[in-house]
């Protein structure tokens, strides 16, 4: 013998009367907030709390963009208590002056939310490399975000305690950031999200933003600007975080990267200037020596002189003869048409053979002489000196 199920249609009404029977009817306007928030805290979830959100911003006439926007905010972003701060209003539960521009202030947070997230969606859109796999960068970015976030969470806490606080007391970031174990990656991103709230008081200080205005209006200037001093707080605390423990790591190890120096510079052409009339002779510098300098003078007999000064904590380096790594180059071209023009040339670089160039030298010992707007750091067949 066979039995047929018969399906039955749930009334409309008995999820309601359940819930009635486990946790007693909705709260009323004769209801106390603190008893209206464990209420809707038991009988409600997050998908509750964003759907009172959306109805109140509905009957409270704020624009349909402004609505579509609210309703593509993330899931988790507005904390479910604002939503039921907005039931309760509906319901004509009094949430005082405080705690209305609160939920104001929230419901714009979710709206900007909203667009971030929109646009990040299309800066990934443009991508032309689609994978389903993500990437090692990917995920420790994602780990770094989470673990920002959390930071972020427990100082939303301390948020919230100040201003119930009456806009009193100091905080101590450091040292929970340092108990946390948090890295100098994730107070960076902190930094910036503390960035965004004091944007928000800044705002408000100013009377720039009619919205922030309306949901901050119940503090008074001085509240704000405490707010302010308690938030630059923060975010100087989380900077010195972050430069102290970047710096424990000490500085960094420059290691050299001329295994055989010798093979990079075997085609190079240095030349020694040989003056005959007077009997001296400027010889070059080895070639090796060039690897590494910070500074480097090029002379040819045809009169360019060239001062090449390197930043680079490797200093100059070769390709071909071509000097790489180079900071700025100076150029001055020393006329040799006559006899008195190559004298002059001669005894600049001579010297005596041993005084030119010396570090330091200025332009003023070459004031008789054109200069040159070059770029080219190429060393074939010059006479060089070297300073280190």
């Amino acid at each position: 013998m066979s039995t047929t199920l018969k399906k039955v249609k749930m009334r409309k009404d008995a999820k309601t009367i359940t819930e009635e029977a486990v946790y007693g009817k909705e709260p009323t306007e004769d209801t106390q907030m603190i008893d209206a928030l464990n209420w809707y805290a038991r009988a409600k979830t997050c998908e509750d709390s964003m759907r009172y959100l959306i109805e109140w911003v509905t009957e409270n006439d704020y624009k349909d963009t402004q609505i579509k926007k609210l309703k593509k905010c993330p899931k988790y972003f507005i904390p479910n208590a604002y939503g039921w701060m907005a039931r309760m209003d509906m319901n004509g539960i009094n949430i005082g002056a405080k705690y209305m521009s609160q939920l104001k202030a929230w419901v714009k947070r979710g709206m900007d939310q909203a667009q971030y997230v929109e646009d990040l969606k299309k800066e990934e859109q443009k991508t032309n490399e689609p994978t389903t796999k993500k990437s090692l960068n990917l995920l420790i970015k994602e780990a770094i975000d989470e673990k920002a976030s959390s930071i972020m969470a427990e100082i939303d806490e301390w948020y919230d305690d100040f201003f119930d606080g009456g806009f009193k007391g100091d905080p101590d970031l450091f040292s929970f950031l340092e108990a946390c174990q948090a890295k100098p990656k994730h107070v960076e991103i902190v930094v910036d999200r503390i960035g965004v709230y004091m944007a928000e008081f800044y705002v408000v200080q100013e009377g720039i933003d009619k919205d922030f205005c309306e949901a901050y209006k119940f503090m008074k200037p001085k509240d704000v600007k405490a707010v302010i001093k308690w938030l630059e707080t923060l975010k100087s605390q989380a900077e010195q975080f972050v430069k102290v423990h970047k710096s424990k790591k000490g500085p960094r190890k420059v290691k050299t990267k001329y295994k055989n120096i010798g093979k990079l510079v075997e085609k190079l052409e240095v030349v020694d200037i040989d003056f005959q009339s007077g009997g001296y002779v400027a010889k070059s510098l080895e070639k090796s020596k060039i690897i590494g300098a910070k500074e480097l003078w090029a002379v040819t007999p045809k009169g360019d002189i060239k001062r090449f000064l390197s930043e680079s904590a490797s200093g100059f380096s070769i390709s071909g003869s071509t000097l790489k790594n180079v900071t700025s180059l100076e150029h001055w071209k020393a006329p040799q048409r006559s006899t008195q023009d190559k004298e002059v040339f001669r005894k600049l670089i001579l010297n005596e053979g041993t005084k030119f160039p010396a570090s330091g030298r200025k332009p003023l010992d070459f004031k008789n002489f054109k200069v040159v707007d070059s770029t080219n750091y190429r060393i074939a067949k010059h006479l060089i000196w070297y300073v280190k």
